[in-house]
């Protein structure tokens, strides 16, 4: 039989590393091993998709275009022709002219439920595109249950129908709890972390708030890791509220590399996601395979983190995340070989890659 050959849309990392990026990455270099696939990954920098995709089975084809509209209406599906691609695979949205089937990976439809905390216009593009793309998919992917119950919701799509991707964390982040050796020791230079982008669901405000509440700048620092997109004014308006050795005590920081972002992990006194609304949530996870003590909001997607029981808090709750914040920081006991435990067994690119694997053999089957 011969090969299948899968096209993957990886223009994600021409811009920064984010949450696509690394599933992106996580899966095809998974699924790259199955020798029943040709993959042929594009972007406008195939340097940086050579390093995130080293093994020599990948083909790289280089963009010419960086026009999203460019790129979407006319040279991708010029490139599904002649190399005679059967799959290709997009994020959200979708070329309106077909040349073979399509995989669509819709990760959220968060704006479609929480539409207070994103712009009108934002939302009416993205809804009535994200719905033409889950339309017209071959295979539909999502990331969590939850995200799965929302799209079939929103856009009228079989449940069952929906194929879910379980994102997971790559090896390097793993630091086995008896060998764990933090770099920071000096009471000065520890801190607190965030790792997300900078947006009001995120929900920066009030974990920024509870730390100043709680005078915690008084023994740590606060590391927000980030790209500043949409409406991020929220951020800088908090911060402007705070007096002079508050806001030098926070430290925004962009555009790290992800070597950059484990040691920022490893480093951390204590790891807080109070985000409102996730298709997922990969940071947490990263940050307790790097050893370091985390507490998660309960909503949403994340809600299905079980392994966290006991150190997660209504994001809307400000007075649960400070009681919970103080707690942790002090906690030695942390549950770390028991999180990492579940989550190596059931969050990991190789059973997500299989997923994906076999809903275009059973698509070809039917």
């Amino acid at each position: 039989m011969r090969k299948i050959k899968l096209l993957v849309d990886c223009h994600y990392f021409d811009t920064f590393f984010s949450g696509v990026t690394t599933y992106i990455k996580g899966i095809y270099n998974e699924l790259v091993k199955y020798e029943d696939v040709e993959i042929y990954l594009v972007s406008n920098k195939i340097d940086i998709l050579a390093e995130n995709f080293p093994d020599n089975r990948f083909k790289y084809i280089e963009l010419k275009s960086r026009s999203k509209l460019k790129r979407l209406l006319y040279e991708i599906p010029m490139l599904l022709k002649k190399y005679g691609i059967h799959y290709a695979h997009f994020q959200y949205l979708i070329p309106p002219i077909k040349r073979c089937k399509y995989i669509v990976n819709i990760h959220d439809v968060i704006f479609e439920d929480y539409g207070h905390l994103f712009p009108l216009g934002y939302r009416i593009t993205r809804s009535a595109l994200f719905r033409f793309s889950a339309k017209k998919a071959d295979i539909l992917i999502t990331i969590s249950e939850y995200s799965r119950r929302q799209i079939s919701t929103h856009y009228s799509i079989n449940y069952d129908s929906i194929l879910v991707t379980p994102c997971g964390v790559h090896d390097k982040y793993y630091v086995p709890e008896n060998e764990n050796e933090k770099h920071i020791k000096v009471n000065k230079d520890q801190y607190l972390l965030y790792v997300s982008r900078f947006e009001p669901r995120k929900n920066h405000k009030t974990l920024i708030e509870a730390f100043f509440e709680l005078r915690l700048y008084e023994r740590f620092s606060l590391i927000l890791i980030g790209k500043h997109c949409i409406a991020d004014r929220e951020l800088q308006s908090t911060l402007n509220g705070f007096p002079e050795e508050v806001k030098a005590r926070v430290k925004i920081i962009e555009n790290v590399t992800e070597e950059e972002l484990i040691e920022y992990y490893r480093n951390s006194s204590l790891f807080v996601y109070p985000s409102i609304a996730e298709g997922f949530g990969i940071p947490p996870l990263e940050a307790i395979m790097s050893n370091t003590k985390v507490i998660c909001s309960n909503a949403t997607a994340m809600s299905d983190f079980s392994f966290l029981n006991g150190y997660q808090f209504d994001p809307l709750n400000k007075d649960m995340l400070k009681r919970l914040m103080l707690k942790t920081i002090d906690d030695e006991n942390y549950p770390f070989s028991k999180m990492q435990a579940i989550i190596c067994r059931e969050y990991n690119w190789k059973v997500a890659a299989k997923v994906i694997f076999d809903g275009i053999k059973k698509d070809i089957n039917r």
